[in-house]
């Protein structure tokens, strides 16, 4: 190995620059002056830690990145060169020591809800069991209850959110932040809730309709919807009904409120009685209906059968000419009909003693509909059912001269129960001419009596007659032939007494009968039927 020990001027001629500055470190180069070197085992002193043995024996690695510095790879063994001194003693610093942390605050979470109770907290270097970092939890009895539980009002506020609808209850317990949920057990009730009624206060609505209950719960603010609990009811449902805004159901969408919803005006109440006797049907309303007759009444077998409307002043129009199944001309009489809230219509034929079916839906543009009877007779010939009606359930019932409340079939057209029909002191009303309706906005099933100038309501249960309206005063003989039918819009009754047309108030005892017009001929029944869709 060539000897590098050479003279300074040597190394600087050859370009090599000269590495140790401190006459106290031996670089190599035979440049240690120990007269100017302090002894290493001075009182007081050391150096580096080190207590005994040559100072390049105990040198740090610190000492050996300054030796090196500046040398080439031949001087100093290594093909580094530049080594960051400052680096270097920072890192053997830190070489061989462990970074400790000090306990945590750990706080008992008793709810489960990830918030501490700050009066439950300890100190510990590990998380015991059933504590969180955490002592945020103004109430931890109740896990609906910490910081955020309610958004809507705060979302850092410590609220309690009993029914998690993202409001504060407005009454907490004490310690707990106050929100502005008046009824917080109840996740339909919140501010906002019912924004129709008012966008900011605390309403209740159970039926998502965005109307608040007009009788809710105490502290809870009053709305208008008068039936929460069902989302076809509230202000302005039927909105073709007048005078608008009342507070209707409306199930079918069609506009028209139901004309027995089972309420009593809303406030509380329940909901307005509408005109639509078929909230169940949007093909079923005083839009899409008219009052109607079937003619003629006794007319002969090959009298072309017809269904004529009725105008407000009693003139008859032509709607359809009614046809057998295979083209012909019914040989029928037909002196009383019903529309159920299908829309299907049926008829009694006196000279079959049959029901009959009348359809017109397909062909009524043309101006025919076609009339096929129902199964067999249902009873013998002779017999005289006056009157035909569904009820609000859907039976079908009957009024026959033998004083009877009948039930039918419409499947067969068969007679499946009758009753006799008495008078609230038990006698046996005497039926002899009459006209049926169904006064959809009471549920209630109307007869007209020819021999006695009276209007009854049957029940349908017990057969008993109620006297409503007691017309003999205004007339002198009997009705013949007798029809009725109930206008849902005015809630008055139409009375056919044969040649006339009548309107009559049957809630007003003293309101005479009011004569619309003549016919020009007899007319045996009176029935809301359907236009031409």
């Amino acid at each position: 190995m060539r000897d590098l020990r050479c003279s300074l001027a040597g190394l600087l001629c050859l370009g090599v620059p000269v590495a140790c500055a401190d006459p106290c470190i031996d670089d190599g180069l035979g440049q240690v002056d120990e007269s100017q070197c302090p002894s290493a085992n001075s009182e007081g002193e050391t150096d580096s830690g080190t207590t005994d043995g040559s100072v390049s024996d105990t040198m740090s690695t610190a000492t050996m990145g300054t030796v090196t510095m500046g040398m080439t790879s031949s001087q100093s063994g290594t093909t580094t060169q530049g080594t960051d001194t400052m680096g270097t003693l920072d890192d053997t610093a830190t070489m061989g020591q462990t970074e400790t942390s000090g306990p945590s605050l750990w706080c008992v979470d008793a709810d489960g809800d990830g918030f501490g109770d700050p009066d439950m907290c300890q100190m510990a270097d590990e998380q015991p069991p059933g504590t969180v970092d955490n002592d945020d939890d103004c109430d931890d009895t109740n896990d609906a209850t910490f910081p955020g539980a309610a958004p809507n009002d705060d979302p850092n506020a410590c609220m309690q959110d009993e029914d998690d609808d993202d409001w504060g209850d407005d009454a907490p317990p004490p310690g707990v932040d106050p929100g502005t949920d008046c009824l917080d057990d109840d996740a339909t009730t919140f501010p906002g809730a019912a924004p129709n009624d008012d966008p900011t206060a605390c309403m209740q609505d159970e039926d998502d309709d965005d109307w608040g209950d007009d009788a809710p719960p105490p502290g809870v603010d009053v709305g208008t919807d008068c039936l929460d609990d069902d989302a076809n009811v509230y202000p302005g449902a039927a909105e073709l009904e007048m005078p608008p805004g009342q507070c209707m159901a409306d199930a079918d969408d069609d506009g028209w409120g139901d004309a027995n919803p089972g309420g009593g005006g809303g406030g509380g109440g329940g909901p307005v009685g509408g005109a639509d006797c078929y909230d169940t049907n949007p093909d079923l309303n005083p839009d899409t209906m008219d009052l109607m007759a079937f003619t003629p009444f006794q007319g002969g077998a090959m009298t072309p059968k017809t269904i004529e409307t009725v105008g407000p002043m009693g003139m008859l129009g032509p709607f359809v000419t009614l046809e057998t199944p295979m083209g012909g001309v019914p040989p029928v009489n037909i002196v009383t009909g019903s529309v159920n809230a299908l829309g299907e219509i049926f008829v009694n034929d006196l000279n079959t003693v049959q029901l009959y079916t009348v359809d017109y839906a397909a062909t009524c543009m043309m101006g025919t509909g076609e009339l096929a009877p129902v199964g067999i007779p249902y009873a013998m010939a002779g017999s005289v059912v006056c009157g035909l009606e569904f009820g609000a359930d859907g039976s079908l019932y009957g009024i026959d001269h033998a004083d009877q409340l009948l039930t039918f079939d419409p499947a067969t057209g068969q007679i499946t129960g009758m009753i006799p029909i008495v008078t609230a002191g038990g006698a046996t009303l005497n039926i002899n001419s009459c006209g049926t309706a169904f006064d959809c906005s009471l549920g209630r099933l109307l007869v007209a009596n020819g021999i006695d100038h009276s209007i009854y309501a049957i029940d349908t249960s017990t057969g008993e007659a109620t006297l409503l309206r007691d017309l003999d005063p205004f007339f002198g003989a009997a009705w013949s032939p007798v029809g009725l039918e109930w206008n849902p819009l005015t809630r008055l009754a139409y009375l056919s007494t044969g040649p006339n047309l009548y309107e009559v108030d049957l809630d007003d005892v003293m309101a005479p009968p009011v004569n619309l017009g003549a016919y020009g001929e007899s007319v045996s029944n009176l029935s809301y039927l359907p236009l031409c869709q």
